[in-house]
């Protein structure tokens, strides 16, 4: 995890996410996996996990919803930008 230096969104070290990650039960090779993904929140990993998202599907760009910009979907849901209902919308045109 150390590979992820600092997390500009939210101004979260990978530590502080990490500890936030266990609390949902994800193991060190998720948390990888996510931060990978650029899903910075260990929340809406969770919340996109239930939903059926893996790591990989969140890790897929897109330009839906708020902020003028094309980032993968964990991203924009973990800042806000897009809904979990706009993720599962944005995953059936990519």
């Amino acid at each position: 995890m150390e590979e992820h230096g600092d997390i500009a969104p939210h101004g979260r070290k990978v530590d502080d996410a990490a500890r936030a990650q266990d609390m949902y039960g994800f193991t060190d090779r998720e948390v990888d996996a996510w931060l990978s993904a650029r899903c910075f929140s260990a929340q809406t990993a969770y919340d996109l996990s239930r939903e059926g998202f893996s790591h990989e599907q969140t890790s897929i760009l897109t330009d839906a919803w708020l902020g003028n910009y094309k980032d993968p979907i964990g991203f924009k849901v973990s800042k806000g930008d897009l809904s979990i209902s706009g993720a599962l919308e944005a995953g059936r045109y990519v």
